[in-house]
């Protein structure tokens, strides 16, 4: 994040506060929108030809994770047959 934040600063031509300060008015506003500033991620940061910054968001990806007998996994790739009729037999408890 750090050298990230290092490049767009010298690209922009902005000091460090201006930058953090813009992010915070930008999360500030998701959360004024009820939204979870967490579940999105920055995307791009642009200067208009009045200098003023744009910043370009998107909703962090989702992985689904399963918990099957004590394990978080979010791959079943390498599940073995038990694991996997396990986790064909589960019961779907919603609507």
């Amino acid at each position: 994040m750090k050298a990230i934040t290092e490049a767009i600063i010298k690209e922009l031509n902005l000091e460090e506060s201006v930058l953090y300060s813009y992010i915070d008015r930008f999360k500030q506003q998701l959360i004024s929108n009820d939204k979870k500033p967490d579940d999105y991620m920055i995307t791009d940061i642009t200067r208009d030809d009045v200098g003023a910054l744009h910043i370009q968001y998107q909703p962090k990806p989702f992985t689904k994770i399963r918990r099957i007998t004590g394990y978080l996994v979010s791959d079943i790739d390498r599940w073995n047959d038990g694991k996997y009729a396990e986790l064909m037999d589960r019961v779907c408890h919603s609507n």
